[in-house]
């Protein structure tokens, strides 16, 4: 059986040991996860994608003309 001395040791390891440890780990990682979001992220439009792939050889010119056409 736990005495009031044992409990209060294991109750004081929680509170100021433990706890400290969780909400600095919680917050780190809520501050990871902004900077993810926010760091250089722009939202990028279909015709974005199309300038992107035609840059890179994988569409035509021709075909590159009709997604523009049909985009704009």
């Amino acid at each position: 059986m736990i005495g009031t001395t044992e409990f209060m040791l294991i109750l004081s390891v929680i509170i100021l040991q433990i706890l400290p440890i969780i909400v600095i780990s919680y917050l780190v990682c809520k501050y990871l996860i902004n900077q993810n979001k926010t760091s250089g992220y722009e939202e990028k439009s279909a015709l974005d994608f199309a300038k992107e792939r035609y840059a890179k050889g994988e569409i035509t010119k021709e075909e590159f003309e009709e997604i523009k056409k049909n985009l704009i």
